[in-house]
């Protein structure tokens, strides 16, 4: 084994261990039993916490991969493949929707739909967002698997079990306050490690200047890819982002409002060096690998490997190893929530008549990680790019979920029947247009979305108002 290699896997054996150990501690320090303490850290968490949980669940190796391999490419216009959809809702919750969703005294999505609209509702939402945020959750293993299979040959089955290994020792022991306190290091270390990529890709490369001379213009074109591959790039993202239950669960996690607020800034300002220094190592790349045929994903990888010092390349790696189980974290604790605090105590319900006691919840929740953890490896297995991943998981969670979850806030005159049909119409729609592989070459969600809102409008005015019950916290007055 190589020094990079020997010393790789000394900083992963300290950096999980350490991540277990402090998280778990933490964890433990403010856990008080409840509900709220393991599904959103019992709404405690500073600007500090709320900003680097959120920064470190998003900014993934799916992320910093399609920046670097996408900016090797096509330039820096690779940012809107995901970083910039992901900093514009940081903006949008911190200054305008997180303090309508911090007025709902509810833990998760489904629970406050079930509230406005219908209890059928909780169910069949739950579901796709069990698909949808195990797709999310997919994406960071996909480049785990790749990642792991490039340096040491280990098959899909082999990097599942690791990657769920080390997500599980901290999950399983203290919920959601483990998943923030686990993000203070995994951070750290994602920062830590694009910032080196970055800075040694351009001194690889002969410094900025001869990149910037060897890369054709238009890749220094923040729309490179042109201006409707944006739109629905974004039309894609930024309503299944705005709406992703990751993101709504660290809002709910703040103290106050301004700690929200401030918490999002604070996750906004961190993708800034973090996205300029990935997307100029795919700059860089360009330069130092003219007829690269391999995967894109694996570029900032190879990268390291054959122009760092041994310590350099062992520390860019830990912190690509550190955004995969971050986000790979984020997604299927959301994943897990949503089916074993919604979907199967909902389900029980309806079969026996009988509530699943709170005491339950834990050991129930602790279970289904292990079924996400399975169901996230499968999609990233099956699925055969990255974008492919992140289209259909947004795509499908888009175009049936955000209008009736906006509704939810700002259209009174929205029914229960409305907001099902706009459910069942628009992601089902969203789904068969994918499976028939985009006839006309439109995007699954600019065919699905525009029936969702069309169907939301037209079957609440058909229907009857909703109560005054229903619609109770959920407008400002």
């Amino acid at each position: 084994m190589s020094t990079t290699m020997v010393l790789f896997v000394v900083l992963m054996i300290l950096y999980v261990g350490g991540t277990i150990i402090f998280s778990s501690i933490q964890a433990r320090k403010t856990d008080e039993g409840t509900l709220e303490d393991w599904f959103i850290a019992g709404r405690k968490m500073t600007f500090v916490g709320v900003g680097l949980t959120m920064a470190a669940a998003w900014l993934d190796m799916a992320t910093v991969f399609l920046n670097t391999g996408g900016a090797y490419g096509v330039g820096i216009s690779a940012i809107w493949y995901l970083a910039g959809a992901e900093m514009i809702v940081f903006l949008l919750l911190g200054f305008w929707l997180g303090k309508r969703i911090r007025r709902i005294p509810m833990i998760s999505q489904p629970e406050m739909l079930e509230k406005r609209y219908s209890p059928i509702i909780r169910p069949l939402y739950s579901i796709i967002w069990i698909i949808s945020l195990s797709g999310y959750a997919a994406l960071s293993f996909y480049v785990f698997q790749e990642t792991f299979a490039h340096f040491f040959g280990f098959g899909p089955i082999t990097s599942a079990v690791i990657c769920l290994a080390i997500v599980l020792g901290y999950q399983m022991v203290g919920g959601f306050t483990s998943v923030v306190y686990a993000d203070y290091i995994q951070a750290g270390l994602v920062i830590v490690g694009t910032a080196v990529l970055g800075i040694f890709a351009a001194s690889s490369a002969g410094g900025v200047s001869n990149v910037i001379a060897q890369v054709p213009a238009d890749f220094l074109n923040p729309i490179g890819i042109g201006g409707g591959a944006v739109l629905v790039l974004l039309i894609s993202l930024v309503p299944a982002f705005l709406v992703e239950p990751t993101a709504w669960a660290r809002v709910a996690s703040a103290k106050s409002d301004k700690d929200m607020t401030k918490g999002m800034t604070l996750s906004f300002l961190i993708y800034i060096p973090v996205c300029a220094f990935t997307l100029f190592a795919g700059l860089a790349a360009y330069t130092l690998y003219p007829t690269w045929t391999q995967s894109p994903d694996l570029i900032a990888v190879q990268m390291a490997q054959d122009f760092f010092s041994p310590v350099v390349s062992a520390l860019v790696l830990v912190g690509i190893m550190a955004a995969l189980i971050s986000s790979f974290s984020a997604f299927m604790f959301a994943a897990n929530m949503t089916l074993t605090y919604d979907f199967i105590p909902d389900i029980y319900r309806r079969v026996t008549g009988k509530i699943i006691p709170e005491s339950s919840y834990r050991n129930l929740n602790r279970a289904g990680l292990v079924v996400i953890g399975v169901l996230a490896s499968f999609i990233a297995v099956q699925m055969p790019s990255l974008l492919d991943i992140l289209l259909f998981s947004g795509s499908i969670a888009g175009s049936g979920i955000f209008f009736p979850v906006m509704a939810m806030f700002f259209w009174k005159r929205a029914t229960h029947q409305g907001a099902l049909w706009s459910f069942i119409l628009g992601s089902g729609l969203t789904i068969i247009w994918y499976i028939m592989g985009s006839p006309y070459g439109v995007a699954p969600i600019l065919v699905g979305m525009p029936l969702s809102l069309i169907s939301l409008v037209i079957i609440s005015f058909m229907t009857k108002e909703p109560t005054a019950e229903q619609l109770e916290g959920f407008y400002l007055s």
